[in-house]
């Protein structure tokens, strides 16, 4: 099925607009569709990716980033901390530079990883884009976990209340 959601999407985008052709090779169509991210880094707890999800450990450096893509549902531009810095210049990402929260750009482990300077996160209704070629926007997020419940119940129960209380019935 998402298959065929991405060759009718790209299809459509063809149709509709022949201007934003960067965006006709269905990997980027796929990066818009949701927030399911192919190329992620798990570090300190915390997941890391690229806004439009490109591979983390690849030396392809031809991956620009300078078209609107908005935020996955779950994910926020990453900030700048140390952590980030640590994940974006431990790889290449396929590209030389990597920009976070605040618009700070770094150079990648593609080149020696060093800061380059602010501005480079830019931002119009359509979601964020990088202002230099070469660029990538990392995202961050939590991963998702199911916590215990803090009331479970001693047993299964068979048969569920219709009118559930909130007090327990066993002792």
């Amino acid at each position: 099925f998402l298959n065929e959601l991405e060759v009718n999407l790209q299809g459509s985008i063809l149709e509709n607009n022949n201007s934003i052709s960067k965006m006709m090779d269905c990997y980027y169509v796929c990066c818009i569709l949701g927030s399911t991210r192919n190329n992620v880094v798990n570090y300190n707890g915390k997941l890391y990716s690229t806004l439009s999800d490109v591979f983390y450990n690849s030396f392809d450096r031809t991956f620009c980033q300078d078209y609107s893509i908005l935020l996955p549902t779950g994910w926020i531009i990453a900030p700048n901390n140390t952590d980030s810095t640590h994940v974006l210049s431990s790889y290449t990402w396929s590209t030389f530079y990597m920009v976070v929260s605040g618009g700070s750009m770094y150079q990648t482990l593609v080149s020696k990883p060093t800061y380059i300077g602010s501005g480079y996160l830019k931002y119009n209704n359509n979601g964020y884009y990088c202002s230099n070629c070469y660029c990538q926007i990392m995202i961050m997020s939590f991963p998702t976990t199911t916590s215990p419940s803090a009331n479970p119940s001693f047993s299964p129960t068979a048969s569920p209340s219709a009118k559930p209380i909130i007090s327990p019935t066993a002792s």
